[in-house]
C-alpha cells in the first residue's frame, strides 16, 4: 500500500513504534489509507507473537531429541525442517539403506522400464509428503548456505545450468536427506569442509 502513494519503509521503521508514527505522519499517506495500515500492522504483531510461541515450541520439542545437534548441523536445515526430519524418520535404524530414506519421503526418481532401455522421470511424489516438502524447502536455504560442500555446490550448479533450478532443489534435497540420514545413523558431523580436505 504504502508504495502505491509512493512511501518507502525500512523494516527498522516498520518494527519500530518512533519509525512507525513517523511513516504514518507522511503527507503522502491519504486519510482514508491511515486506518487500513494501522490495522496491517496490528495484524503483524499478532503474528510476530504467535511465531514467537511457535518457534518456542519447536526448540522445546528439539531439546527432547539428542540426535537435534547432528542435524541442525546440515546446511538449509533450521529447527522446523530439523525437527521435521527426525520426527518422521524417528529411529534412523529401521531404514537398512539411507537411500530408503529418499524412497520413504518420494524423492527418487520414477524409473520407465522397457525391452532396451530404463529411463528416469521426476520423482515419484509418493511416500511421506510432509518430509517431501520439508526437504525441497530446506534445499532452497541449502543452495544460499556457506556451509554446502563444495562439491555440492558444484553439482547444484551443473543441474541448474543444465536443466532449471527447481530439477536441482528436488536433487539437493534427496541428496540432503540420504545424508542427514547417514550422519545421524552413524552418529557423525557434517563437515562443510569435507571436499576441500579430499581435495588436498
Amino acid at each position: 500500500m504504502l508504495r502505491s502513494v509512493g512511501v518507502s519503509a525500512s523494516k527498522k521503521q516498520w518494527k519500530n513504534v518512533e519509525g512507525w508514527e513517523q511513516i504514518l505522519d507522511d503527507p503522502a499517506i491519504p486519510i482514508w489509507m491511515k486506518p487500513l495500515l494501522v490495522t496491517h500492522r496490528e495484524i503483524w504483531e499478532h503474528l510476530e507473537i504467535e511465531r514467537g510461541h511457535l518457534d518456542s515450541m519447536v526448540k522445546a520439542e528439539l531439546s527432547q531429541w539428542p540426535e537435534a545437534e547432528i542435524v541442525l548441523e546440515m546446511p538449509g536445515f533450521g529447527p522446523v525442517v530439523s525437527l521435521g526430519v527426525l520426527s518422521h524418520i524417528d529411529d534412523p535404524h529401521r531404514f537398512s539403506r539411507s537411500g530408503q530414506v529418499a524412497s520413504y519421503a518420494g524423492l527418487v526418481p520414477v524409473s520407465r522400464d522397457s525391452a532396451e532401455s530404463i529411463k528416469h522421470g521426476g520423482i515419484t511424489r509418493q511416500g511421506n509428503a510432509i518430509l517431501r516438502h520439508l526437504m525441497v524447502q530446506a534445499a532452497w536455504s541449502a543452495l544460499r548456505s556457506k556451509k554446502l560442500t563444495l562439491g555440492l555446490r558444484k553439482w547444484a550448479g551443473r543441474l541448474i545450468f543444465k536443466r532449471v533450478p527447481q530439477v536441482a532443489a528436488v536433487a539437493l534435497a534427496h541428496r540432503l536427506l540420504v545424508l542427514a540420514h547417514r550422519l545421524w545413523r552413524n552418529g557423525e558431523t557434517y563437515n562443510p569442509a569435507f571436499q576441500r580436505q579430499q581435495a588436498i
